[in-house]
């Protein structure tokens, strides 16, 4: 399955949220693998052993920015689309978020 969440950028103009390619089911995998994105960029900036410069610590941190595209397509479905499904997948993602 594709998820459209995983492009480095979406494929519309301004990059808009295509809602109309996402499926609920698109945003757990996501979530996921953002945050295994985010871990691994932090490992990166924490261990390279280069002088830290706004270049090698911000500006390719979460190039990518899985996770927090998939936060914000969340944050919509709580807020506007909410059901039994979006609160209980919430629930059990907030404190992986979280930590």
């Amino acid at each position: 399955m594709h998820n459209p969440f995983l492009n480095k950028k979406y494929e519309t103009p301004y990059e808009t949220i295509p809602f109309e390619h996402i499926a609920f089911e698109h945003i757990e995998p996501a979530l996921l693998e953002g945050m295994k994105r985010e871990l691994a960029d932090h490992e990166r900036v924490v261990t390279n052993p280069e002088t830290p410069t706004f270049d090698n610590t911000l500006i390719d941190h979460d190039a990518d920015h899985t996770l927090s595209k998939a936060q914000e397509v969340m944050g919509t479905y709580l807020s506007v689309n909410t059901d039994d499904a979006v609160e209980e997948l919430a629930e059990r993602m907030q404190p992986l978020l979280s930590e």
